[in-house]
């Protein structure tokens, strides 16, 4: 598995759901039928977010996996496991289609960040 498509799509998504969180509050509050005056956790999420895409996008082009790269990985593993654990116990409660794209997408994070957490990364072999 490349570490750099695994960060850069994991950047893109992150700056894209901060993007809106910050921007879009209230919107996104009604979306979740959430309180409208708990919007500003909305704005804080996705500063958290986007502060994330950027580390994500900062790295992208280290060498990462294995020992290498392991804070940014040990980070994103947290966050993409337990945000698919607390998606798919949500899942049981409440099928709409925005959690279920979620959650998707939360697990191929969350695989593939526990893959590039266990595995060495391949050297280039200089011929």
């Amino acid at each position: 598995m490349n570490s750099k498509i695994v960060m850069y799509a994991s950047s893109i998504l992150l700056a894209a759901a901060g993007i809106i969180l910050i921007f879009l509050p209230q919107e996104t509050a009604a979306i979740f039928e959430a309180n409208s005056s708990s919007y500003i956790h909305f704005q804080i999420l996705g500063s958290l977010y986007l502060g994330f895409s950027m580390i994500n996008w900062n790295v992208k082009d280290n060498i990462i996996g294995g020992i290498y790269g392991r804070p940014i990985v040990a980070g994103n593993l947290a966050h993409f496991l337990t945000g698919a654990f607390s998606l798919i116990k949500l899942l049981f409660i409440n099928q709409t289609q925005i959690i279920i794209y979620s959650t998707a997408i939360y697990t191929i994070f969350a695989i593939s960040f526990m893959y590039l957490f266990f595995t060495h990364p391949k050297t280039k072999l200089n011929l």
